[in-house]
């Protein structure tokens, strides 16, 4: 009885942590939809997609590949716990997925909003005011959302700026964002120069889009490097090989050499440029 305790315990205590987390990672992704409602909505869309899927692939089973019912039945459930399993996966990383998507918008963003951020504050604008012209000017929609939460707690809630942005801390989705909210908070605190500090984040900021812009320059001139390989170099000497193989009537695999290369030409240079786009396509995404 101890041992299942014990289990109880550490089972209920890894549900809570993953709840914790998840509930987290809901509120910096500012999902509308209240974390109660959506968990309802989660666990009721698991339930149903289970049931649906076991039964509709249970019935499938018996009247069209006639398994026994009790065979169908297993079978059944089994891939209905399968699409439940994908229901639920698919569920949870919503969240994570919105979070992550503005923290890059934001992180991209950043160094623009802050160079007009520092323009206003060397005419002495207080940081209230400064963040009402970021969410009535900022092109970059996470970045007015972020400001007008900020705005929104201080206004409505009646927070003063330390306190909101104590709150935005814990919620940003960006690192680069939860670290300059602490050090402008820091600065208000201290009675800082407000100006030499967004100056100061800002060429920090510089700095290291100039470092990350090398990195993606190296990793695409790799990928440019792999392409010509794979799919200029590559094709042309598998079809000659595959050419001269057929003239004399050698076989791969007991397959004929006019097969290969249809398949090589249909299938594998396609799914390979395929592969190619995407990396290209994520490495840009971080520009």
């Amino acid at each position: 009885m101890g041992g299942l305790t014990g289990l109880r315990a550490r089972l209920r205590s890894t549900i809570e942590g993953m709840v914790a987390e998840l509930s987290d990672v809901y509120r910096r992704a500012l999902i509308p939809t209240p974390f109660e409602v959506y968990t309802s909505r989660l666990v009721t869309a698991t339930m149903v997609s289970f049931a649906a899927s076991a039964v509709a692939l249970a019935l499938l089973f018996r009247a069209a590949l006639g398994f026994p019912w009790v065979g169908a039945i297993a079978l059944g459930a089994t891939a209905g716990a399968a699409v439940a399993s994908t229901v639920l996966l698919a569920l949870v990383y919503y969240p994570y997925y919105v979070a992550k998507s503005r923290g890059e918008a934001i992180r991209s963003s950043l160094i623009y909003t802050l160079s007009y951020m520092t323009a206003i504050a060397a005419a002495g604008v207080i940081p209230e005011r400064i963040f009402e012209r970021v969410a009535e000017i900022d092109p970059s929609r996470e970045v007015r959302r972020e400001a007008l939460r900020i705005l929104r707690d201080v206004k409505m809630l009646g927070y003063d700026t330390i306190a909101a942005l104590k709150n935005r801390i814990d919620t940003a989705p960006s690192p680069a964002l939860q670290e300059f909210y602490s050090g402008l908070r820091n600065v208000i605190v201290m009675g800082g120069d407000l100006r030499e500090y967004l100056s100061f984040y800002l060429r920090r900021l510089f700095k290291e889009r100039s470092e990350e812009l090398a990195r993606l320059t190296s990793a695409l001139a790799t990928v440019s490097e792999i392409y010509i390989t794979l799919l200029v170099a590559g094709p042309i000497i598998t079809i000659v090989m595959l050419s001269i193989m057929d003239i004399v009537g050698g076989r791969v695999f007991d397959l004929p050499p006019t097969l290969l290369m249809l398949m090589f030409l249909s299938l594998f240079i396609p799914f390979s440029a395929l592969v190619i786009l995407i990396i290209v396509d994520m490495i840009m995404s971080r520009v």
